[in-house]
């Protein structure tokens, strides 16, 4: 188990070491992918994804190797590295991440050549260039803007984002990309037929690329003025360009030899123009059609221009078979385009139906879920009233036996009291009726006195009122502990039923003397707080 532990434990310490490691060699790459694209994309692929467990440097795996193949100019064809790198910076990365991750998104988009989404990638990366201090990646942004509003004839949106790009380009200083986003301006100017404006461009491009010794601009834009200026009719300023053109091209292209045929079919040189356009048709075998059928136009017209008519008619004819291949093989690619463009937003619109099902399966459930559950409660609930019910009832049904039960007892102990006391209330009133005579009166006060009245009695008359009245006469007491016995033996005859004569005979006081002490006792009652006050009340009155 032990030995199973330190295994463990040296595997995981490996692991993070090796982790740590490879991230270190990513913050080295992505220092250097401008200046060495190649290398740091030898050194990306020389690295096993699968070694990475670390979900941070995964993502940045995945960014700087999309980065690398889009520096070297391959396609971005999948995103299985990039889309978790996107996810991941989207909500943990800097803002210079989340620019990339949008950045290299768009160029997947664009090589797949969905170019509204790549378009609305670009412009989403584009809203974190105030955040970020980087112009170049700011202007290869707007750079390729360009380019996709060019490739959907939206000329004036697409010289917005050339412009801007090369302003970037300017503050970056990256001479070369500030060049290449001249003539891009310069290009779009002369597609718009602006020929001032993309003269001007084109020169002031031309005046860069010599400055920083850019051969490659310099051929360009020597062979874009010369074929502007020979449809312009401009000859001194053409030849000069010509023969710079001929010093820097040492292997001309077939694009080259037809500039150099129209140059010549312009000042009315046809033999000239016949030599440059025959070797522009030889030098495309195999090339686009588009150039094959630019020269023979060219070619036909210098026939025409010697008198070969023949030639010409036939040149004509060919270059109008070759038009119509052209024209057809573009209706084709339409077609193509337009049928993947289709199949594209079919499978779109599958996803976002899928998507959609989805989302109604899990309301649907969510809703069930949480229908069941309020079932469940007001079921419970249910039952635990109903339970409560039933426990309610069962204490009254209790309670109510006991009040049967007690109903009986009461009404006993009310007859045995009334039968006890009612020999005392007889005698009571026989004694009060005939005070008068004396044999009598001695006797029944002897009877009251020896047999009746004895201490005991009014003790065994409390118990049986509290017993039958809820302890009356014991909250009484407590309520006025230092009553006098007097008011105490008062109440008690009170409640027993004795009127105010009887008590007078049974106390041997004056019926004065009773009547005040109940004035004496109501007052009591009334000032005190028992419970039982108004029944008191209503017995003594």
């Amino acid at each position: 188990m032990k030995i199973f532990i330190y295994v463990c434990v040296f595997l995981c310490l490996y692991s993070c070491s090796e982790s740590k490691h490879i991230s270190e060699e990513l913050n080295r790459t992505e220092e250097i992918i401008n200046d060495y694209p190649d290398s740091v994309l030898r050194s990306l692929q020389a690295i096993a994804p699968g070694s990475i467990c670390k979900k941070s440097t995964k993502a940045h795996y995945g960014l700087l190797y999309s980065l690398a193949l889009d520096k070297t100019g391959q396609t971005i064809d999948s995103d299985s590295m990039l889309r978790p790198a996107v996810n991941y910076f989207l909500r943990k990365g800097t803002n210079r991440q989340k620019f990339l991750s949008w950045y290299c998104l768009g160029r997947m988009e664009y090589s797949a050549n969905n170019y509204q989404k790549a378009t609305e990638s670009y412009l989403k990366a584009l809203e974190y260039q105030d955040l970020i201090d980087d112009p170049y990646l700011i202007g290869v942004c707007n750079f390729v803007l360009g380019e996709l509003n060019l490739k959907q004839n939206n000329y004036q949106r697409a010289l917005f984002y050339y412009q801007e790009a090369y302003e970037n380009y300017q503050a970056a200083n990256k001479t070369k990309h500030q060049v290449s986003a001249k003539t891009a301006i310069a290009a779009v100017y002369y597609m718009e037929n602006d020929n001032d404006n993309a003269l001007r461009d084109y020169r002031e491009a031309l005046n860069l690329s010599e400055q920083f010794g850019y051969e490659d601009f310099q051929v360009y834009c020597l062979r874009c003025l010369i074929g502007i200026l020979s449809n312009k009719g401009v000859t001194n300023e053409t030849y000069n360009y010509v023969g710079r053109f001929l010093q820097l091209s040492d292997d001309l292209s077939p694009n080259d030899y037809c500039v150099l045929g129209e140059y010549y079919l312009r000042i009315n040189k046809p033999d000239s123009a016949e030599y440059y356009l025959n070797a522009a048709i030889s030098a495309n075998i195999g090339g686009p059609r588009e150039n094959d059928a630019a020269a023979k136009i060219l070619l036909a017209e210098a026939y025409t221009m010697n008198a070969d008519y023949r030639a010409a008619y036939s040149m004509q004819k060919e270059c109008l078979a070759l038009c119509d291949s052209i024209h057809l093989s573009y209706m084709n690619n339409s077609a193509a385009e337009t049928e993947l463009r289709y199949k594209n937003e079919r499978l779109e619109f599958e996803r976002y139906r899928s998507s959609v099902r989805q989302n109604v399966i899990y309301i649907i459930a969510l809703v069930s879920v949480i229908a069941i559950c309020g079932i469940i409660y007001i079921f419970r609930r249910r039952n635990k009233m109903q339970k409560q019910r039933i426990e309610e009832y069962l204490t009254l049904i209790e309670e109510l036996n006991k009040t049967k039960l007690q109903i009986p007892d009461a009404a006993k102990i009310s007859e045995l009291l009334n039968t006890r006391f009612q020999v005392l209330k007889e005698l009571a009133k026989t004694y009060y009726e005939f005070e008068n005579s004396p044999a009598l009166t001695k006797k029944v006060k002897g009877i009251l006195s020896e047999k009746i009245l004895d201490k005991t009695i009014i003790s065994d008359l409390e118990n049986t009122l509290n017993q039958q009245y809820d302890n009356v006469i014991s909250n009484f007491k407590s309520e006025y502990p230092k009553i006098k016995p007097c008011f105490v033996e008062l109440l008690c005859l009170l409640y027993a039923g004795f009127s105010p004569q009887q008590i007078s005979v049974i106390t041997n006081e004056t019926l004065k003397t009773i009547y005040m002490r109940k004035f004496h006792l109501k007052k009591k009652i009334i000032a005190s707080h028992i419970t039982t006050k108004d029944v008191i009340l209503n017995i003594i009155s």
